[in-house]
């Protein structure tokens, strides 16, 4: 239902921030809100550019092709990684 409504990001967002600042800190957190904004931004802008160039469909395309290099990058951290979840439930 969340995706439906636009609220995903509303219900994950605290669950990222908690992630983040647990393991590195509040610099980090708003270094990468501020990497988010930035990223917003400028893709905007960008896929305005292509849509006013190339048309409605080259601007999908663009967009699920950033979508999928994300997705690529976010795999390869995830393979280098390979850390110890940071919430263990205590079983006690």
């Amino acid at each position: 239902m969340f995706g439906v409504t636009g609220l995903t990001g509303l219900a994950i967002g605290p669950v990222i921030s908690e992630i983040i600042i647990s393991k590195f800190g509040f610099s980090v957190f708003f270094l990468a809100a501020t990497g988010m904004g930035a990223g917003t931004f400028f893709g905007s802008i960008t896929l305005g550019y292509i849509g006013q160039w190339a048309g409605f469909q080259a601007v999908f395309f663009a967009a699920g092709l950033a979508v999928l290099i994300g997705l690529g990058v976010q795999r390869i951290q995830v393979r280098n990684s390979r850390q110890e979840a940071p919430y263990k439930k205590d079983e006690s």
